[in-house]
């Protein structure tokens, strides 16, 4: 029996990459959508991810759109990209999370790094004024997998990208 894998944002952009490798891999990949599967609503993740039961949880939605919506939204993206990972890490520590992989961006580097990023730069400098609200959700996802490994230790604290 293969592991079971949810992944969010399954049909997005890069979400269609991530689902081919995981496919690849021979893992059982369940790319749930609206309106079964709505991320803004509670309710609609819990059961959701206890109904698919995963081992894996793969985290690449967001609400997002480029430079032109962190200009014209930034408190929707902030808004909503929280309110996202809020509820898919609640939802994943009520069952048997072996690993949570939550997709990061460039955009929550510091906005004055020269040359290739590095892991060790993430948290080395304030963000870029024209991407901050978006950059600083993907912020979050990484506090928020730390806080639920290490409240309910569900969530392997290693595999918080």
């Amino acid at each position: 029996m293969a592991t079971v894998v949810l992944q969010t944002g399954g049909a997005g952009f890069f979400g269609r990459r991530i689902a081919e490798k995981i496919r690849e891999a021979g893992y059982e990949l369940v790319t749930p959508d609206l309106p079964d599967f709505n991320l803004m609503d509670y309710a609609s993740v819990e059961k959701a991810v206890k109904e698919i039961g995963p081992e894996i949880v793969v985290h690449p939605a967001a609400y997002y759109g480029g430079l032109g919506i962190c200009m014209r939204e930034p408190a929707n993206l902030f808004y909503r990209n929280v309110i996202m990972i809020a509820n898919i890490l609640e939802a994943s520590s009520k069952v048997n999370i072996k690993r949570f992989v939550s997709v990061g961006s460039a955009c929550a580097y510091p906005g004055n790094v020269v040359g290739d990023m590095k892991e060790d730069d993430f948290w080395s400098g304030a963000l870029h004024p024209s991407v901050e609200a978006y950059g600083f959700t993907k912020k979050v996802q990484q506090v928020g997998g730390r806080a639920y490994q290490k409240q309910y230790g569900t969530i392997d604290r290693k595999s918080v990208v």
